[in-house]
């Protein structure tokens, strides 16, 4: 090859060093750690003479692995790589001679540091533990050391190619004054791009997208960000998009943007390899000047911390693609997206093509229940094909995936096809990690909930949650945890700060551990994370617990908003009344609430039994979750239950309260309605039309108590045939609900029923026809297609449609 020219993703001129293959048995240490001293000797006499120390820092890094009783082989890979970089300093040691050589100085200080990382990871490794929490905790360090040392060896990797790259720019410098070739148009088109993998899949629509962006014709400067989980696959359709538009660009260079150093040294390989220079500036100066259509990878721009501004040429020409788990860099891009999960068929060919599987009918079924236990995310999709490929067991994989989910995504395989350094969790601790200890433990908070439509109301009504004062509920000891992360969400008032909240929000969004949906501003976690999250989020269960405890009792919550939390007191208890009993109370009302009444009933039952023994059977307390119970049971269609508890509720009111107690007038409504549903109609109708006089007396007409009984009584006549009672009574209720409540409250749309199956019976079909399909339309939208009383309403406008003559509909 001429040396004027570049191989694709190479770099021009010389060979690298071969690499020496890996000593067999356990003698390998011996080897490296006697080249490593040998280096280190010949520090002092070659004209490197800041090699001392990094090669010292490498000694003492292979003497403690050494010394290591368990875990040596895993260090092996890393510990070559390490030796690779010593083995090129080496050869360049002989090929100088006397000369100085301060064109290394600064990967020798990068190389010395990153040792110096390895070197407090492996320490970790070589702990005794004390006892069984001794272990336990030699467990955990030792599982968080092995993932930064994964992490560091792609790091060494990146080092060992940066010195490469040095020696081949000097050398083809070099060659290129022999020839006595014009210096500036030594590299006339340049790409340092390594290729994407060779099972890269699908991303149709994003590369299509990108395309469109970058070539639309028009005389700019163009910045395209790709963010995303990590393990997304956003590197990968960058470097696809570079190998199918790379023609298009005078020349392709991708810089790592994960630390300023990587920044730094991408940048003065620019300028070296343009021959304009040898500093970072030098590389900016010359994108700002060159009037060419050059292309700019920034890759791995995941910390918040840079100020990505710093590194943008500032002109009008050129082309920026940014890969980044932070969203927030949009602000640089004159366009943007979200690197997703992969389209399930897409995710089936890429395990199938990276296990080395044909793609029948069967495999692609296998291939298609895996990807969708992976939640189609492409690392953890890469790392299967690689067990696949090795163990020859397609079939088997789900199912050891499923006993051994942590272990699998926690190894990253030795052989790897497009170079990533990072298992799935290693790569998310990598940005856990870098959070505060707030966000951290918010993050593990919201994976013990539903990994959808967490919102910040469950937050901001647990914050007005006062112990003191409260004779029953959860001690302080118990609250602590609890208490004392919502103090960060409170200012100096006591009040509830929603800036502090959606502050720690955006700092998890800018790793994409956590995202935002923009409609109902409600959190996700994507679902692999939730799950990785849940490993060690140990305590945060029972103090998420206390929060939603502490939530329900300060908030209103409607019939919707309970049935969106529906999802969360699953994750957190499964139904189980004995998992948190000191929160019984509060989680029965939201079943009752959401029509869960089977559930309800037994935590209501529970909660009666406990106000009994604790209170006797008279007390107030006691009479009120009894009443609540028979309200469940009325609710489940079990009325024989429902009568005796709410016939003795009443009894007991009566005697402890008077006749026109609100308490007393509520138990007898309560009461009237069981027997209606008995078809014990004259009952329900001398105590509904007691109650409603009652109610006008003491609380007037207009009041929710007094339109309650109202409706009520007209429902009874509606039952009774009594049309004409029942419709101004029920026309006068929805009119006064809808001023109170508004149009979509579930009173209001409760009323609008009722009166809509009035119109019907009195053969006012169209009156009934318009209403019915305003409360189905509402119905879906506030309770979801499946709920019981979208079911009812849609139930009732099916018998309008019949009664028309409208069988189709």
């Amino acid at each position: 090859m001429p040396p004027n020219t570049v191989a694709k993703g190479g770099v021009p001129g010389a060979q690298a060093p071969v690499k020496a293959s890996p000593s067999s048995g356990s003698d390998w240490i011996g080897g490296f750690l006697r080249l490593a001293k040998i280096v280190e000797a010949a520090g002092d006499l070659a004209p490197f003479p800041y090699i001392k120390g990094a090669c010292g820092v490498v000694v003492n890094l292979l003497e403690i692995v050494q010394d290591l009783k368990h875990n040596r082989e895993d260090l092996q890979g890393l510990c070559e790589d390490i030796i690779e970089i010593l083995r090129i300093i080496q050869e360049e040691m002989k090929s100088h001679g006397d000369q100085r050589a301060d064109e290394f100085w600064g990967l020798c200080e990068d190389f010395e540091r990153h040792v110096r990382e390895i070197l407090e990871s492996v320490e970790a490794l070589g702990k005794k533990p004390q006892g069984l929490g001794g272990h336990i905790r030699e467990l955990v360090q030792v599982n968080s050391a092995k993932e930064k040392i994964t992490g560091h060896q792609g790091k060494i990797q990146k080092l060992r190619l940066n010195f490469l790259l040095r020696i081949n720019i000097r050398m083809a410098s070099q060659l290129s004054a022999l020839n006595n070739v014009d210096a500036p148009q030594c590299f006339a088109k340049f790409n340092d791009c390594p290729p994407p993998s060779r099972i890269f899949q699908g991303r149709r629509t994003i590369l299509q997208q990108m395309e469109a962006f970058f070539n639309d014709g028009t005389p700019k400067q163009h910045i395209f960000l790709l963010h995303g989980l990590g393990g997304s696959g956003k590197t990968q359709i960058a470097l696809k998009f570079i190998e199918d538009s790379a023609s298009k660009f005078s020349d392709v260079f991708m810089l790592d943007m994960s630390s300023q150093t990587t920044i730094e040294t991408g940048l003065k390989n620019i300028a070296m390899i343009k021959n304009i220079g040898d500093k970072s500036d030098d590389a900016l100066k010359w994108l700002r000047a060159v009037q060419s259509n050059w292309f700019l990878l920034f890759d791995n721009a995941d910390d918040p911390n840079i100020n990505l501004n710093l590194y943008l040429p500032r002109c009008n020409q050129g082309n920026i693609l940014i890969t980044s788990r932070n969203r927030e860099h949009w602000i640089y891009a004159g366009a943007n997206c979200r690197v997703a999960d992969m389209e399930e068929m897409d995710a089936a060919e890429l395990l199938l093509k990276g296990a080395a599987k044909h793609v029948t009918d069967e495999n692609m079924e296998t291939a298609r229940e895996i990807t969708k236990a992976l939640y189609c995310l492409p690392l953890a999709i890469a790392q299967a094909s690689a067990f696949v490929a090795k163990s020859r067991n397609l079939k088997g994989y789900l199912e050891l995936y499923k006993q051994n989910q942590a272990r699998l995504l926690s190894e990253n395989p030795v052989q790897q096809r497009d170079g990533y350094a990072w298992s799935v969790y290693t790569s998310w601790r990598m940005s856990f990690d870098r959070l505060s200890h707030t966000g951290q433990t918010l993050l593990q908070l919201c994976s013990c909930l539903h990994y959808q439509g967490i919102t910040e109301m469950i937050f901001r009504n647990a914050a007005k949650y006062n112990r003191d004062g409260r004779l029953y509920g959860p001690s302080r000891e118990q609250l602590q945890g609890a208490c004392s992360f919502i103090a960060n969400f409170r200012n100096q008032a006591g009040q509830w700060d929603s800036l502090a909240f959606h502050q720690v929000v955006n700092e998890i969004q800018a790793y994409s551990l956590m995202s935002v949906d923009e409609e109902t501003a409600s959190l996700s976690v994507h679902p692999l994370v939730h799950e990785w999250c849940q490993q060690f989020s140990v305590t945060e269960g029972e103090i998420m617990i206390n929060l939603m405890g502490m939530s329900i009792s300060e908030g209103n919550y409607s019939a919707a908003q309970s049935i969106g939390m529906l999802p969360h007191l699953w994750a957190l208890i499964e139904d189980e009344v004995g998992r948190a009993p000191q929160w019984n109370e509060q989680f029965a009302q939201i079943y009752f609430q959401s029509f869960r009444f089977q559930v309800a009933t037994v935590f209501w039952h529970q909660v009666w039994r406990e106000k009994q023994d604790r209170h006797g059977e008279n007390h107030p307390l006691t009479l009120q979750s009894m009443e609540e119970l028979g309200n469940s049971y009325q609710g489940l269609g079990k009325f024989r239950e429902a009568l005796p508890r709410q016939t003795l509720v009443l009894e007991k009111r009566k005697q402890l309260l008077g006749d026109e107690h609100p308490e007393t007038l509520r138990a007898m409504g309560n009461l009237s309605i069981t027997h209606r549903d008995l078809g014990q109609f004259n009952d329900a109708l001398s105590l509904q039309t007691l109650v409603l006089e009652k109610q006008k007396q003491l609380l007037g007409d207009e009041h929710p108590e007094t339109l309650w009984a109202m409706g009520n009584l007209a429902l009874t006549h509606q039952y009774l045939g009594q049309f004409n009672d029942a419709l101004p009574l029920q026309t006068l209720v929805l009119e006064k609900q809808k001023q109170l409540l508004g149009d979509e409250h579930p009173e209001t749309l409760r009323a609008m029923g009722n009166l809509a199956i009035t119109h019907r019976d009195l053969g006012q079909f169209n009156d009934a026809l318009s209403l019915q399909t305003l409360v189905l339309e509402k119905q879906k939208q506030l309770l979801g297609e499946q709920h019981p009383e979208t079911l009812r309403a849609m139930g009732n406008l099916a018998l309008t449609h019949r009664d028309l003559g409208q069988f189709n509909d």
